[in-house]
């Protein structure tokens, strides 16, 4: 076995909500290590994360001594993993119970990043009315908005707009979320990111400005947006 613990297998079978939480109880009041990591340093909490079952967070977040900001070996806490699975009863609770909102992970990645991959309004909202950084950047010099940018997530990017978040903003290769949507030809981003403002002629590392991309892609529906909101082309 992985180092796992019987708390750690009864959190990743595939019993019932109800049977999982039994068995917890049984399993605590023998005096279970709460905190304990399997190999890859993922604890009860952590997988309880995983599998979406918020009255097993709750029933684990009841236990004295719970460390809820333990990491896994990728540097991922249970708040990076209910950020990435859109759970926003498990991220109000987690930070609630003490989560660091801003904890960063091995690739540096805040739990606002990991956000940004299928989370809606409700979770991002919970994330910056908390405290998350928006300004926070990873490993890639990548903000919020840039992953919501490569990830595809429009309402996520409409929700980091609407928080004011630097648009022109660019990465460690100099790109901006544009050149993102551009590279992706996402066309309902790359007209939003337009339509409020963002720089086409910024250029990243290879030299290249948004309308440089736009052109060398050369979609007809592409260049008209950038015609449109007055940019040539």
């Amino acid at each position: 076995s992985m180092g796992k613990t019987p708390l750690h297998l009864l959190l990743e079978s595939h019993a019932s909500h109800q049977s999982k939480l039994k068995l917890l109880d049984a399993l605590l009041s023998q005096g279970a290590d709460v905190n304990i990591q399997d190999r890859d340093g993922q604890t009860p909490l952590y997988l309880a994360a995983k599998c979406l079952s918020i009255s097993i967070i709750h029933r684990l977040l009841a236990c004295d001594g719970i460390d809820v900001n333990i990491a896994d070996r990728h540097g991922s806490t249970a708040l990076h993993l209910a950020a990435q699975n859109s759970s926003q009863l498990e991220v109000l609770a987690l930070i609630h119970a003490g989560a660091t909102v801003n904890a960063r992970n091995i690739r540096g990645q805040t739990p606002l990043h990991g956000a940004m991959q299928q989370s809606g309004d409700e979770v991002i909202s919970v994330l910056i009315d908390e405290g998350a950084d928006i300004t926070a950047v990873d490993a890639k010099g990548e903000t919020a908005l840039h992953k919501a940018v490569a990830w595809g997530n429009l309402q996520a990017v409409e929700r980091m707009i609407a928080k004011s978040v630097d648009i022109n903003a660019q990465d460690s290769k100099g790109n901006t979320a544009l050149h993102l949507a551009i590279y992706n030809q996402d066309i309902p981003v790359i007209k939003i990111l337009l339509e409020q403002g963002t720089s086409v002629h910024i250029k990243n590392s290879d030299g290249l400005t948004a309308v440089n991309m736009a052109e060398m892609i050369d979609r007809a529906d592409m260049k008209a947006l950038f015609t449109e909101l007055g940019h040539e082309i």
